[in-house]
């Protein structure tokens, strides 16, 4: 055998082994619905291991549009085991009980219906591609879209039927027995021989059964058994809460098949020393007026009777000091009022207001300041003026003050505290606009006393400066007055009056 032909037959043994390891790799189960727990499962059917570096997958629409789902780079060193399944979701929006192997990106959509998946190999090319619904590339015949909680997958014999999921685990099956018919005719037709051909019609009666039982095994399973249905819930909060400002919490309460309930018994922790019990699902606002980590905690019971919660989540959530500062405005011309945030986090300021001694301009709904960021405010919305200046403020819905633009160096006002049955007192903007008023005429006067008491000590320190000679000059005039009047007196007592010469002599 020359050498070229053992080359030739040594790169087709490779080529065919190669092609057969592809081929072993199928899709097998698809579920597009509800969004937390869309995925689709790889299943290898060979028995070999398969490594994925170098593979990707892609999607098409119902018109036809394909578009990349899972790339290359994250199939990188993944491996199936011979007999594995490999499971894909959402990075981060899978919230289905089952692990996952890879992942596409959190901004695309993933699986839908009347999708079509394809998987590619490091070559290029089409290892595996299923479509449902109303694919626009569907190979015969087209499973249907799949419901709510349920999903599509391969059975025993290759076909697509629709039922539980069962990610990461065998498919469930319907029991089927396709020779059953058969094999009655079979038995019937060989028990109308007569007696002397009893043994062999026993024997073929029995062969033909051990035939028919053997070809039920191959061609049909046991069904698996339905997994119970887990009831879930989760807390759903932003990423940060503000030192008194309320936010609003959430909960979602789902099983592992897609349905999701409200009714029932609610038990909330908020972490802080307070507590509190809904019966329902509906959402609340809730405040924390100091900052910190807090971790909150929902324990959901089906039935108010009910001890034993049956679903119990926690999610921590971090409080920091509101830092929303006016940071700069206009001029008499062109008024504008700049507002920055000053935090690491958005603050919604729905609901806040501006105010002045006569003015209040209130943040309509969906108001959205980012971290880090700066909007300015153009006189045409806000109805400022320049003479405004002097008084403006930044409250929140609550009527807490942020930033004082005219007083900016004091410390922010600490929240009142509410009772426990209520939240947040709001305040009015009557209220607001006289409390503000009235901060602003004691400064005035607090203004006009220091003026005045200035004033004062000047008048006293220059009368000072300008007249100390004065006390000197009454000090000398007081002497030499003094030394005059007794002098004047004296010669007034030695003055000689006439006949003071003469004596009277007996």
């Amino acid at each position: 055998m020359s050498r070229k032909l053992i080359v030739f037959l040594f790169l087709i043994i490779f080529f065919s082994k190669f092609n057969l390891v592809r081929a072993d790799v199928v899709i097998n189960e698809v579920q597009v619905l509800p969004t937390g727990e869309k995925f689709f499962e790889l299943y290898n059917t060979g028995d070999l291991q398969v490594d994925l570096t170098g593979w990707y997958i892609k999607k098409k629409t119902e018109s036809g549009t394909e578009s990349s789902l899972v790339v290359a780079g994250r199939l990188e060193n993944k491996l199936i085991s011979a007999g594995g399944y490999f499971l894909i979701a959402n990075e981060t929006g899978y919230t289905g009980s089952a692990s996952m192997n890879a992942s596409w990106p959190p901004s695309n959509t993933g699986v839908a219906s009347n999708n079509t998946l394809i998987i590619y190999d490091s070559n290029g090319a089409e290892v595996d591609k299923v479509g449902w619904g109303e694919a626009s590339d569907c190979p015969s015949p087209c499973p249907a879209n799949p419901p709510s909680g349920q999903s599509i997958q391969k059975n025993g014999s290759g076909s697509w039927i629709v039922a539980t999921p069962t990610p990461g685990t065998l498919n469930e099956e319907i029991v089927v027995n396709e020779n059953t018919e058969s094999n009655n005719s079979n038995n019937e037709s060989t028990d109308t021989g007569g007696s002397g051909s009893t043994n062999s019609s026993s024997s073929n009666s029995s062969n033909s059964s051990s035939s028919s039982s053997s070809s039920s095994r191959n061609r049909s399973t046991i069904k698996k058994p339905t997994e119970p249905k887990v009831v879930k819930t989760k807390i759903i909060t932003p990423k940060a809460a503000f030192v008194g400002i309320p936010f609003d919490l959430k909960s979602e309460v789902f099983n592992t098949v897609g349905e999701t309930f409200n009714a029932g018994r609610y038990f909330w922790n908020f972490g802080d020393g307070n507590s509190k019990e809904v019966k329902d699902g509906t959402n609340f606002p809730y405040t924390y007026f100091y900052e910190g980590e807090y971790v909150i905690s929902l324990e959901y019971y089906s039935k108010n009777s009910s001890q034993t919660p049956k679903a119990v989540a926690e999610t921590t959530i971090k409080v920091v000091p509101v830092d929303v500062s006016i940071s700069r405005v206009g001029s008499a011309d062109d008024f504008f009022i700049e507002l920055s945030n000053n935090t690491n986090y958005e603050i919604n300021i729905s609901g806040w207001r501006l105010l002045s001694l006569d003015k209040i301009f209130v943040f309509p709904k969906n108001s959205i300041l980012l971290s880090k960021k700066k909007i300015i405010l153009p006189p045409v919305v806000t109805n400022f003026l320049f003479t405004d200046v002097k008084s403006l403020k930044l409250n929140t819905i609550s009527g807490q003050l942020v930033f004082d633009y005219n007083n900016s160096s004091l410390p922010l006002l600490e929240p009142a505290i509410p009772s426990q049955e209520s939240d947040l007192p709001a305040q009015t903007s009557e209220i607001s606009s006289a409390s503000y008023t009235r901060d602003e005429t004691d400064k005035e006067n607090r203004e006009n006393n220091k003026e005045e008491s200035v004033l004062g000590e000047d008048l006293v320190a220059s009368s000072s400066r300008g007249n100390t000679y004065l006390p000197l000059l009454a000090s000398v005039l007081l002497i030499f007055g003094s030394a005059g009047a007794v002098y004047f007196i004296r010669q007034k007592k030695i003055m000689k009056q006439p006949g003071d010469d003469f004596y009277i002599l007996e």
